[in-house]
């Protein structure tokens, strides 16, 4: 097989599975006021899924009305559910470690900056302790 076949066969296999992520029932949208609830500087638990039941942590560092900023640390083989974001789109910075978007399969490492646009579905793996800082930015 010729490497553009396999380049063509490898882009229907991603548009494929981002459907089928994107319709799932999983796919749970997560709306920019839903921080509205949380403390700002508070640090919040993010539900373990490893063996050992870490999970890793979130804090508001800014809630404005138009963006927020998000402190997020994540212990090696944390996996979050798979979700998008209707109204708002995400910039992310990763501080150090390793993690992975399991609709994608792109591997994301320290030093990394990348923006994820709104409706678009992404499930987050921790492959290295990491941390990131997402500002979120409402754009609907």
């Amino acid at each position: 097989m010729d490497k553009e076949a396999d380049v063509l066969e490898w882009a229907q296999k991603q548009v494929n599975l981002i459907a089928q992520k994107f319709s799932s029932e999983e796919n749970l949208p997560i709306f920019f006021n839903d921080y509205d609830s949380m403390d700002l500087l508070k640090v919040y638990p993010i539900p373990g899924a490893t063996d050992d039941k870490r999970g890793g942590s979130l804090k508001i560092i800014y809630n404005g009305s138009k963006s927020k900023t998000i402190d997020y640390k994540f212990f090696t083989g944390t996996v979050l559910k798979i979700h998008h974001h209707p109204d708002y789109k995400e910039c992310f910075k990763i501080l150090y470690g390793s993690m992975i978007d399991e609709v994608t399969g792109i591997e994301k490492h320290k030093g990394d900056y990348f923006e994820i646009l709104p409706y678009t579905p992404h499930q987050w793996r921790c492959t290295k302790d990491a941390r990131m800082m997402i500002d979120c930015k409402k754009v609907f």
